[in-house]
């Protein structure tokens, strides 16, 4: 096992050597949860996998027109949600995995996406998923293959959710293959019927606006496809379990960075000067474009006031403000002109990446990363937790400073 705790490294092996690393190793639960290794994300490289990979990326290309007004729309329905629970306490683990998923729902069905309550209970099977298949109990069946004979409570509850979660995108892709969904009431079981709900335009897209609709051959110009059977559901299955979690984790450190920032001064502070001193006093120049300082004249000599520096949730807004003005709604081709906003996202993911440990991969062939040999089959591991946090590429690598720093390397 090599593990690459550099950037340097992680680039060598993945962008400049990735032929010799693009394989996956055998995984036992990677294979119990995806089909055999039928998904982008733990399968490894074949023609069939290469076919998959090709398809949903040009339907992703595709699709994503669609995907600023949903951003848009999901955003103002997620602001409209936080803001109807007042100053009661908040789960926002929760919503923020909620709209994540719905938006990809939205992207990958269109309007012939089911009720929030199923996306909800979706929401919770995935992200339950992810944590139950990070357990220690269920990872050691990976490294202690003895352990398999024996029961295991935390594998059944895998099992379980992994049925859920099928059971859901089956369900979805038979709607979508005729184009309406909906519930025929007998032992809960789901068949088409006419479509019953609608966007809040009124009108269903046609299937060949989503992700699934060009996977199933909707749109000709998708190459390599279409997709069928396990490549085409563990491909919508990636793009849930990859979008979902992550997403909610990343928006939750941004709040958490946002709201206990280490560089909030608490209040005002006064300090008064001697006249003979005044403007000339030596604290003056030091303190004045640190914390914002005013100098006024005051009774006996010259009062400075020393105003806390705004938090960097304070600047953002002031940023956006400036940018797109009050009610304006920032959009992906906007970045560029929000420097201070772009910094605090990716200064979040620096600090926290949404997988600290990526994904292992295997190598196809000898070779070497860094001058040190690395035989065939050996499996590669990139730490981008050590990368992001390596002293000798960052300056104070565990403190929070958006507006100090350039990007991730």
């Amino acid at each position: 096992v090599v593990v690459l705790s550099s950037a340097g490294a992680i680039r060598e092996a993945l962008a400049r050597r990735w032929g010799d690393f693009v394989g996956r190793p055998h995984s036992y639960l990677a294979s119990l949860v995806s089909r055999g290794g039928q998904d982008l994300a733990l399968g490894d490289a074949s023609p069939e996998w290469r076919r998959q990979r090709e398809a949903t990326r040009g339907a992703l290309s595709r699709a994503v027109r669609r995907l600023e007004p949903l951003l848009e729309q999901q955003g103002w329905l997620l602001c409209q949600e936080l803001s109807s629970y007042g100053a009661a306490p908040v789960d926002l683990f929760e919503a923020f995995a909620f709209h994540s998923c719905s938006t990809i729902c939205r992207l990958t069905f269109g309007d012939l996406m089911p009720p929030e309550a199923e996306v909800r209970s979706f929401t919770r099977c995935v992200v339950e998923l992810v944590e139950v298949w990070g357990r220690a109990s269920v990872r050691a069946l990976d490294v202690l293959p003895l352990l398999r004979a024996l029961p295991n409570p935390g594998l059944r509850e895998l099992l379980h959710l992994v049925e859920r979660r099928d059971a859901f995108v089956e369900t979805q892709i038979r709607w979508h293959q005729v184009g309406t969904w909906g519930h025929e009431g007998v032992g809960g079981e789901c068949s088409p019927k006419r479509v019953t709900h609608m966007s809040p335009q009124g009108c269903a897209s046609p299937p060949v606006d989503t992700v699934l609709g060009m996977l199933l051959g909707g749109d000709p110009a998708v190459p390599m496809g279409p997709l069928g059977g396990d490549r085409l559901h563990m491909a919508l299955v990636d793009l849930f379990i990859g979008g979902t979690e992550t997403t909610a984790a990343a928006l939750l450190w941004a709040v958490a960075f946002l709201l206990h920032h280490p560089q909030v001064t608490p209040c005002h502070t006064h300090i008064r000067i001697p006249p003979s001193h005044g403007h000339s006093h030596p604290l003056v120049p030091h303190l004045c474009p640190v914390h914002a300082a005013a100098v006024s004249p005051c009774r006996g000599g010259h009062q400075v006031t020393m105003h806390p520096p705004l938090q960097v949730q304070d600047r953002v807004r002031a940023e956006l403000h400036q940018v797109l003005g009050p009610t304006g709604t920032p959009k992906p081709g906007d970045m560029g002109r929000l420097p201070l906003l772009r910094a605090t996202v990716t200064e979040t993911l620096r600090l926290r990446p949404p997988a600290p440990l990526a994904l292992p991969h295997c190598a196809r062939r000898c070779s070497s990363i860094a001058g040190t040999p690395v035989p065939a089959g050996s499996i590669v591991i990139p730490n981008l937790y050590a990368a992001h946090h390596d002293p000798e590429v960052w300056d104070r690598p565990d403190e929070f400073l958006p507006g100090k720093r350039g990007f991730t390397p």
